[in-house]
This record gives C-alpha cells, structure tokens and sequence, in this order.
C-alpha cells in the first residue's frame, strides 16, 4: 500500500506541472480543429498581439468575387445604342482596370475589338469616368448618370433584386444601355 501511495503522489506531482500547459493548449487545439474546417488559423500569441490594433483588412476583388461568380443577366439598350457597341466600351474600360467582370463582358465580345482607353476617374462608390476610342464612357450607378446629367428613364428607378446590379453606360452625354450583372456569392464569402 505504501508503494501505491508513493506512485499516486509522484502521478499528482507530474499532473500539477502539466495541467497549466493542458487548460491552455486543449481549448487552442479544439479551437485551430474548428478553425480548419473554416479553412481558418490562429497562429500563435505574438501574431495575436502583433495584428491586435489592425482596423481594416484589404482583399482584392478578385478574391472576394472571382470572375467565375458574375454572368450577364441581360442588356436593355437606349437612344441608338447598338449591343456590342456598348458591351465593347464597358469591356475595354474593365479592362483597363484589371476588373473581374471584364472577362465576363470580354467573353461575350471578341477580345480584338477591346478599344483603347486613354483615361479613367474612378468615383468611390458611384463609377466610371474614362475617355475610350476619342467617346466619353460613363459607367456607374443611376445616381451617377444624374450628377453628370444624363437622362435616366423612370422605368429604370426600381430597385434590384439581391444578388444583382444594374451597370448604367452612358457614350457622349446620353444613355446606351443598361446591363444586369448577376453576382451569385460562395458560401465562404457569405459566411
């Protein structure tokens, strides 16, 4: 019996030193197994305390919306707006931005047809300036047709549904045409 007593206290004795290391490193490890599924990590305290401060985080938006995740849902064309004409103009100008939608609109237009942009003013949030092919190409919201002045027609008022974004062209002071982007979101980039 006191052999087994002697055994007992040394195990309790050991058991002390690690529990410390035990109640910090099993809720980490069920944590980072939760974390891999989310395709996820922490890495560690010092990176912890390291990105504590951060306020922002900057993701392309390529990564956020991979041209894989845009189709075209449709084209409504205005005053002598001719299809390609439009789909061209916006095309070249995405183009030149390095925009993932471009390969969606250069994919419905044969590439060599892109036309040179000569400038481009973006507007945060409301769109596109750029002087393409000697036009002047307005690509943006309908707020920003009418701080430029250009005539938006009422049927065009109503709100998109989720998921879906109405791109208003506009060439030399008039409205060519109305394009339904359809974004459909990965599961990661909802959650």
């Amino acid at each position: 019996v006191p052999e087994a007593f002697t055994a007992l206290t040394l195990y309790l004795s050991i058991s002390i030193l690690l529990c410390p290391e035990l109640l910090f490193s099993l809720p980490y490890i069920w944590g980072t197994r939760s974390d891999k599924r989310r395709r996820a990590t922490v890495i560690g305290y010092d990176s912890v305390r390291a990105f504590a401060d951060v306020d922002e985080l900057v993701l392309s938006d390529e990564q956020l919306l991979p041209s894989k995740s845009i189709s075209m849902g449709g084209i409504k064309l205005y005053g002598d707006g001719q299809i390609d004409q439009a789909i061209v103009e916006t095309a070249s100008v995405f183009s030149a931005l390095g925009a993932p939608v471009a390969q969606v609109l250069v994919e419905a237009v044969d590439h060599r047809r892109l036309i040179q942009v000569d400038s481009i003013r973006y507007k945060e949030g409301r769109g596109i300036a750029a002087m393409a092919g000697g036009d002047s190409i307005l690509i943006g919201t309908r707020d920003f047709m009418r701080e430029h002045r250009i005539y938006v027609p009422d049927e065009e008022t109503r709100q998109t549904e989720s998921g879906r974004l109405n791109l208003y062209v506009a060439r030399n002071g008039e409205l060519n045409a109305v394009m339904a982007l359809v974004y459909s979101f990965h599961d990661e980039v909802k959650k």
